[in-house]
């Protein structure tokens, strides 16, 4: 066999070899993360190896965004579909990256009418401008990807806003909420990290403490863990709140919202309870502060006037609606008076780039509802960061939080 052939079978073994082991890696990682996906204990549910874990799972994201658009299949996929996922993926990438290769090695080749380098010279100048090149896009591409991976995707922040109210009592003035959202327990998001925004919640020392939906990623048997990690927040004494968002309907909304109910939540759903200014406990009679819910914009219904008929207009309502452009619905436009909407859904778009802005999580309104305190058409809307992650694991300029929110009374 020549020469050239041989080395020609070489190559090829080798990019075999590398095409197995990652559709491997990526396979198994897809069983124990996806399939087989630990809740609250085990030694896989340590931040630091999902955060490894999710770097190895990236370079397929795109191709499994692309193909849960065409197919609609949004939770996790069975071990054959994620085989034939990183088949593709790998097979895509290795392609790839060989015409690069190829490329640089005819750019690198000097010209046949060149003088040969002399061994005391080292590299030419033109493989070393190549190389060079090829590196800088490199670290230039690879290096926000990983740092975003692995560090800001985990980087939990507070972020403190005042919020003024016309109508706030002054029993409430100053009263501190702690909104939690987006926690999304599941192959990402490992219990470990709830349980530190939990913890960063408590130690706020809040008055009062809403969830905003997505507790769970995908999957019923998800659903009794996550709501387990909210279990401090309710044995603090301190009233908790909470909707539903659209995975936890994916999963299994009624299940979703009875484990947090039987925990001790306040479930709000198209419906209502009220923080009384004395004691600063929920009670069912109009009194205080009203704490009202909707439905998940998604895969639920939005019903305001059962959320807040028969409300005395005197009182300022506080509405939870874990989708922000919910505040955009001509019938909640319409419907009864709402003094501040408090939502998440978005993770702030997730990845930020310069002059793009967000091209991955946007809503139909643009920027408006990415993150944030911004006016609604009707009423403020307060929008979460979130802690979790969803389509993507990764979170470029865009960092996971706990918000704090002190109400005042208007000026």
């Amino acid at each position: 066999m020549p020469a050239t052939a041989t080395s020609s079978h070489r190559r090829a073994v080798r990019w075999a070899a590398v095409w197995l082991v990652m559709v491997t890696l990526g396979s198994l990682g897809h069983w124990l993360f996806w399939i087989n996906t630990p809740a609250n204990d085990g030694p896989l549910t340590a931040e630091w190896l999902r955060r490894a874990a999710n770097l190895v799972f990236f370079p397929s994201a795109p191709f499994a965004l692309l193909a849960s658009i065409g197919l609609d299949i949004w939770g996790a996929r069975p071990l054959l579909t994620a085989i034939l996922l990183h088949a593709m993926t790998w097979t895509t990438l290795l392609t790839t990256l060989a015409i690069v290769l190829r490329a640089r090695a005819r750019l690198v080749k000097p010209p046949a009418n060149a003088q040969p380098t002399p061994p005391s010279r080292g590299i030419s100048r033109r493989r070393l401008l190549v190389d060079a090149s090829l590196g800088t896009a490199t670290i230039a591409s690879a290096g926000p990807i990983v740092h975003g991976v692995i560090d800001t995707s985990f980087d939990l922040r507070v972020e403190r806003y005042t919020v003024r109210l016309p109508r706030l009592p002054k029993a409430f003035a100053g009263l501190r909420i702690v909104q939690l959202s987006d926690t999304h327990l599941g192959p990402r998001i490992p219990a470990a990290f709830i349980r530190r925004a939990v913890t960063t919640a408590l130690d706020l020392s809040p008055d009062l403490i809403l969830l905003t939906g997505d507790y769970v990623h995908n999957g019923e048997r998800q659903i009794a863990p996550a709501a387990e990690l909210f279990e401090p927040l309710v044995r603090s004494g301190r009233p908790v709140v909470g909707v539903l968002g659209n995975h936890d309907w994916y999963a299994n909304g009624p299940l979703m919202s009875r484990a947090l109910g039987d925990l001790g939540v306040a479930m709000v759903d198209n419906a209502r309870t009220f923080l009384d200014p004395d004691t600063r406990t929920l009670r069912p009679d109009p009194i205080g502060l009203c704490l009202a819910g909707l439905g998940d914009l998604k895969t639920d219904r939005i019903d305001p006037a059962r959320a807040l008929d028969g409300v005395p207009d005197d009182l300022v309502r506080l509405v939870l609606a874990h989708n922000p452009d919910t505040a955009e619905l001509p019938h909640v436009v319409a419907g009864p008076r709402i003094d501040l909407m408090i939502s998440g859904h978005y993770h702030g778009g997730q990845i930020k780039l310069p002059l793009l802005g967000h091209p991955v999580l946007r809503s139909p309104h643009g920027a408006k509802y990415i993150q944030g305190l911004v006016q609604g058409p009707a009423c403020q809307v307060l929008i979460s960061r979130g802690v979790g992650m969803s389509i993507l694991p990764i979170r470029l300029g865009v960092r996971p939080e706990v918000v704090e929110v002190t109400l005042l009374p208007d000026a």
